[in-house]
């Protein structure tokens, strides 16, 4: 009894060393991402380009900053578990969402929020607001 009961131990020690800043949920995650749809102007970093599906039709997105609201949990752990998708998520949304995202004009940057569902299948993000970033 004792070496089982050392085991389960060992093993729960083992899970609590990650942080939550690490952990992808199971549930949606709200996010706020700034970026371009299409192309971005020459010499704008971005950390990730993504091609998003929006009613069967591939786009590209450049995200310049992704911001994770209400959860512990990094931008990067995000970034990470898109990386290798060929299309990184399909976006869904009302038809008024749908094409101020699909109609967003070039090399000008825009701000998402959405809940992004990172479980298990597709990943998607149901858009909240699509919006010109303001200028600062």
């Amino acid at each position: 009894m004792r070496p089982l009961f050392l085991s389960l131990l060992a093993l729960s020690l083992c899970g609590a060393t990650r942080s939550a800043a690490q952990v992808i949920r199971p549930y949606p995650i709200v996010v706020r991402i700034t970026g371009y749809v299409g192309p971005k102007p020459e010499g704008v970093k971005s950390l990730e380009r993504w091609t998003v599906d929006v009613d069967g039709a591939p786009y590209t997105m450049h995200v310049t900053e992704l911001q994770p609201i209400g959860v512990d949990i990094a931008y990067w752990t995000i970034l990470n578990r898109l990386e290798p998708l060929p299309i990184a998520m399909t976006i869904y949304g009302s038809p008024d969402l749908l094409k101020a995202f699909t109609g967003a004009s070039p090399n000008v940057p825009v701000v998402i929020t959405g809940n992004l569902e990172l479980g298990p299948g597709p990943v998607s993000l149901l858009l909240r607001s699509v919006e010109p970033k303001p200028e600062t």
